[in-house]
């Protein structure tokens, strides 16, 4: 079943940059009528809705949801017919699958967003220079879960409603369920994360990568594409052999030499993913270097750096 992995919400990640405005056009009223006459409690069929088999199923996938924050209820007349969605997975691995929405409706209308052309390229380590006394050190971190770890707007998770319509009754045990709000009416399910099958789902992702603070003239690069994100460093090779950053540059903690160099100690920590590590002496060279900057990477440290 998807989400195996539960989800640990809430998370840190900042909320979704998306709001009404990205909501689409509104259809016209004669497409809202040919909508609303659709009749029966599943407007999508079971092959459309993909591999779950009922209305079981899909409870049981939903209580997932509501177990991590990640569901919504609307009730069915506060979303139009023609703009609930179809549901399906494909196979990740052997143990976890990727759900995917189909909201062909609402993706047909969106307004668009041109963020994935600041995708980061490979290329760009062309672009470096390097010392003769100088390595570069790399780390890939894949964020993980990183779609449905985004908090996202009401109205944005009403267009993710599942179009199979459930009585009160059947949903007043999952916690998303308002007995002000939905008690005696006929529902909608709504994930309520970023989906993967939004068209704009891959554009907010990168959109909240660019609203990071950029760092310039420093020995520490980012690269960010989607759900990985990359981390390179030149650092001096005997610098890398040393126990201790300041000894090793005749430097005591307090005061630095200059602001700059203060915000640049503050760069050099490098994070490993063990699980996504394929070379086995990585783990090795990024400890030591690790271990050589560890007197500034603490948050006294830090603290002590940044003080006048």
């Amino acid at each position: 079943m998807a989400w195996k992995v539960p989800l640990g919400w809430p998370p840190s990640t900042p909320s979704c940059p998306a709001s009404d405005a990205w909501e689409g056009a509104e259809p016209s009223e004669a497409e809202a009528a040919d909508a609303e006459a659709a009749a029966g409690d599943v407007y999508f069929t079971e092959e459309e809705i993909g591999s779950w088999t009922g209305k079981q199923e899909l409870l049981e996938l939903a209580r997932v949801w509501d177990e991590d924050g990640a569901m919504a209820i609307f009730p069915t007349d506060a979303v139009r017919r023609d703009e609930a969605v179809g549901l399906f997975t494909v196979a990740k691995n052997h143990l976890h699958d990727r759900l995917i929405v189909n909201p062909a409706v609402l993706n047909s209308r969106m307004a668009t967003l041109t963020k994935t052309q600041t995708l980061a390229s490979g290329s760009r380590f062309t672009l470096m220079s390097r010392g003769p006394d100088e390595v570069l050190r790399l780390s890939r971190d894949d964020l993980r879960e990183f779609y449905h770890t985004f908090i996202v707007s009401s109205a944005r998770a009403r267009r993710n409603c599942i179009g199979v319509r459930f009585q009160a009754r059947e949903l007043r045990s999952f916690r998303a369920f308002d007995p002000a709000k939905h008690e005696g009416r006929r529902l909608y399910l709504a994930l309520r994360t970023l989906a993967m099958g939004d068209s704009l789902a891959v554009e907010l992702a990168q959109e909240a990568h660019l609203r990071l603070e950029e760092t310039v003239n420093c020995p520490f690069y980012e690269f960010l594409a989607i759900d990985d994100h990359i981390e390179a460093m030149k650092a001096v090779l005997w610098l890398l052999e040393a126990g201790n950053a300041f000894e090793a540059l005749g430097l005591r903690p307090k005061p630095t030499p200059s602001a700059r160099l203060r915000r640049r100690f503050l760069r050099l920590s490098l994070l490993t993913h063990p699980d996504k590590n394929n070379e086995p002496d990585a783990p090795e060279a990024f400890r030591k270097l690790s271990d050589s900057m560890r007197v500034v990477t603490t948050h006294e440290s830090q603290m002590d750096l940044l003080s006048p």
